[in-house]
């Protein structure tokens, strides 16, 4: 077959691979209306071959396999096993042992998306990685095939966490996703320990990811003299919000805080603070003692009052080499903009979201008063959100007259 992946030449010039499994053999839920495919770098493998049959998933291990000796130059790879059954006589052990032998001990980076059950296949093939390896992310969602609960905390304890150490003395990124109704407090209890670590994302229900966040706390303290980069979303599930999690979500970043080493060197900050009095503490505090290094702030998913935005935008002030803010406005007025301009002279990309919906745009009011300001103020790019939506270039426009500086509306480099 005239496959041009196999070409050494073509080859030898991957440097990115991502492989999604998917398989037609048998529907997933109906309920989860999934669609089923296969894509990723080597998805053309599956159309090339043989069209006079129907491809299987053994053609496409048989072909992959004898394509991954030539991905030598493979720096960063990653696994997605979202919508795939690891039951059925499905082995993909092959490709996992092909991919290890030919460029595991070069990869800097490793992205395993799926389930517990997927995880472990990808572990159990003993991967071979050196300390090259400088970025991890974990993705774990539900298994949509099914699963066996009584399992969870033996696979956590004694297959993923044991894996996720024997990486931590070299990791400089952690990412660690949890979209399934799973207890990660094994994992987090067993790895709370990485010397290297400059970025740490994580992001999961708190109510239903950690009865026991302790582990989570201590790696957020141990992390504390190297942790650069830092984003802690852990939103409770509920779609409405539950007062009671809420405040238990906030008690418990207050509790974190408490360590004054905690976040103390962080420059991105990436946070939800809950929306209970406790959030605003939260970021108060927070912003208090990154205030040496802070550069780029989101607070995420809270709409703040005006009283609560002039309070961090004074708190702000004394970032001053902050660059980048964003987050959520119950009511944009003239008040605010003017408290940003003065206090935040040195910001240079701006992203609010209003909570405040007026189906013509913004408040009149407001529109009106920025025609009487110049604003001295090193804002370069401006993004502004209300209703879910953009708002219109020609209001944008009206912000970009009172900020001369502005090049660039929502992040594109552009202001059409």
């Amino acid at each position: 077959m005239n496959l041009r992946i196999r070409d050494p030449f073509i080859a030898e010039k991957l440097k990115s691979l991502q492989i999604v499994f998917n398989t037609h053999a048998r529907k997933p839920p109906a309920a989860f209306a999934l669609k089923n495919r296969m894509k990723g770098t080597l998805a053309s493998l599956k159309t090339a071959l043989n069209h006079s049959r129907k491809a299987t998933l053994t053609d496409f291990v048989t072909e992959l396999v004898a394509c991954v000796p030539t991905f030598t130059n493979v720096r960063d790879l990653t696994i997605d096993c979202w919508d795939f059954p690891q039951a059925d006589g499905y082995d993909l052990s092959s490709i996992y042992k092909g991919f290890w032998a030919a460029f595991g001990n070069n990869l800097e980076c490793l992205t395993l998306m799926g389930n517990l059950e997927s995880h472990n296949s990808v572990i159990s093939s003993a991967p071979t990685l050196s300390s090259a390896l400088r970025h991890l992310r974990i993705d774990f969602g539900e298994n949509l095939y099914g699963s066996n609960p009584d399992t969870h905390h033996e696979i956590l304890a004694s297959v993923i966490a044991p894996f996720v150490r024997r990486l931590s003395p070299h990791l400089e990124g952690l990412k660690i996703w949890c979209w399934a109704t799973l207890d990660m407090s094994p994992f987090f209890a067993a790895c709370n320990s990485f010397p290297q670590l400059e970025y740490l994302a994580v992001r999961m229900a708190f109510d239903k990811t950690l009865r026991e966040p302790s582990g989570l706390g201590a790696l957020l303290c141990n992390t504390a003299k190297t942790v650069r980069q830092l984003e802690m979303r852990l939103n409770p599930s509920q779609f409405h919000t539950n007062v009671a999690l809420e405040a238990e979500l906030g008690r418990w970043l207050l509790e974190c805080l408490s360590d004054e080493q905690c976040m103390l060197q962080v420059r991105e900050l990436d946070l939800y603070p809950t929306s209970t009095g406790d959030g605003l503490a939260v970021v108060l505090t927070s912003v208090g003692r990154v205030s040496t290094t802070l550069r780029r702030l989101i607070i995420r998913d809270r709409y703040l009052v005006h009283t609560e935005v002039l309070e961090i935008i004074d708190a702000l002030s004394a970032c001053r080499g902050l660059r980048y803010l964003r987050m959520n406005v119950l009511r944009l007025d003239i008040d605010i903009m003017d408290r940003m301009a003065a206090r935040l002279p040195s910001l240079e990309g701006l992203w609010l979201s209003l909570g405040d919906y007026n189906p013509t745009g913004l408040r009149s009011e407001l529109l009106e008063a920025l025609v009487a300001r110049q604003y001295k103020w090193k804002v370069e790019d401006l993004s502004l959100w209300q209703g879910g939506a953009e708002v219109s270039v020609d209001v944008m426009r009206r912000f970009s007259a009172a900020i001369p500086g502005i090049e660039s509306f929502f992040e594109r480099g552009h202001k059409l």
